[in-house]
């Protein structure tokens, strides 16, 4: 997903305007629609997640980031090697 192309075509998109310079380069019956769904794709990729194999290990309780697959312990709300925001059980 390409983070510039999403912002230049928001930026660029105005309600009954014209799609000059849309970095999308569609008629622009289908080019608000492709815009709607890679901002949300992007905003979806912000979401967090439950980690997985949540156990204890070595008397800390965890689990592993389904994104890098690395440690983080209970107490964190984001993976502390790739950023990826995780969301444990209550």
């Amino acid at each position: 997903m390409d983070r510039e192309k999403v912002i230049k075509g928001l930026e660029n998109c105005k309600e009954g305007g014209s799609c000059d310079g849309c970095q999308y380069d569609i008629n622009s019956s289908k080019c608000i629609f492709l815009l709607h769904a890679d901002a949300l794709a992007l905003l979806k990729e912000h979401d967090p997640v439950k980690p997985v194999n949540v156990r204890w290990e070595m008397g800390i309780n965890g689990g592993n980031c389904p994104k890098c697959m690395n440690w983080v312990q209970r107490s964190y709300n984001y993976c502390p090697f790739c950023g990826k925001a995780v969301k444990w059980d209550v």
